[in-house]
C-alpha cells in the first residue's frame, strides 16, 4: 500500500504530503517538502523503521477517501442509456455489456415509438439508436434526440453513406458492433 502512493498523481500528492507532514509532525521528525514524491518516499522510510504504520495508512485513507471512492466507480457510472434495436440478441448483448461497466439501461426499445415513450418517462442521458427498426432506414428518432440535446451513436447493417448530413457528425457503428469502441464513445 505504502509504495503505491508513489504512483499517484501529481494533484494527489499535495493531499498525501498534507497527511505525511501532520504525521511527521506527531512523530517528531522533519521532512523536506519541496519535493512531494521525494517526501512520500521518506516518509515510507520513516515508516517502516517505526511501529506507527497503522497510524500514517488511517490518516491517509481519511484524506484520500473522497478520490478513491470517484475512481472505484464502474467506467459508466451514472449513465441512463437508451437502447434502441430490433434485433434481440443484439439489444441483449449490448445491454449486458453496458450494465457490467456501471450504466444503467433503459429499454430496450424496438421500435420508435416505445423509444419515444421512454425518453418521455426516463431522464435518458444517452441513447444507442439502429437505424432501421423493422419499416426501413428513418431518422425521426435522430432528429428527436438531437433536438433534445441527447448524445447518441447510431448502430447499423447499413452503411454510412444512408446518414443524411444533418446527422454527418454522430458517430457511426457498422454491425457487428465493436462494443469496447461503443464503449469509448458513450464514455466520452
Amino acid at each position: 500500500m505504502l509504495q503505491s502512493l508513489l504512483s499517484l498523481e501529481d494533484d494527489q500528492i499535495a493531499t498525501v504530503l498534507d497527511a505525511v507532514q501532520r504525521w511527521c509532525a506527531d512523530q517528531h521528525t522533519d521532512i523536506d517538502s519541496g519535493d512531494g514524491r521525494r517526501a512520500i518516499r521518506m516518509a515510507i522510510d520513516l515508516v517502516q523503521t517505526t511501529s506507527d504504520a497503522a497510524t500514517l495508512l488511517d490518516t491517509l485513507k481519511v484524506r484520500l477517501a473522497p478520490a478513491t471512492v470517484a475512481e472505484s466507480k464502474p467506467p459508466l457510472h451514472g449513465h441512463r442509456i437508451l437502447i434502441v434495436e430490433d434485433d434481440f440478441l443484439l439489444a441483449d448483448e449490448i445491454e449486458t455489456a453496458l450494465r457490467s461497466l456501471g450504466a444503467e439501461i433503459v429499454g430496450p426499445a424496438s421500435n420508435e415509438s416505445d423509444a419515444l415513450e421512454l425518453i418521455a418517462l426516463s431522464a435518458v442521458t444517452e441513447a444507442i439508436v439502429d437505424i432501421n427498426l423493422g419499416s426501413g432506414v428513418k431518422f425521426d428518432l435522430a432528429d428527436q434526440l438531437s433536438g433534445q440535446g441527447i448524445p447518441f451513436p447510431f448502430a447499423s447493417g447499413y452503411d454510412q453513406s444512408v446518414v443524411p448530413t444533418r446527422h454527418a457528425s454522430v458517430p457511426f457503428y457498422q454491425k457487428p458492433i465493436a462494443i469496447e469502441a461503443l464503449v469509448a464513445t458513450l464514455r466520452r
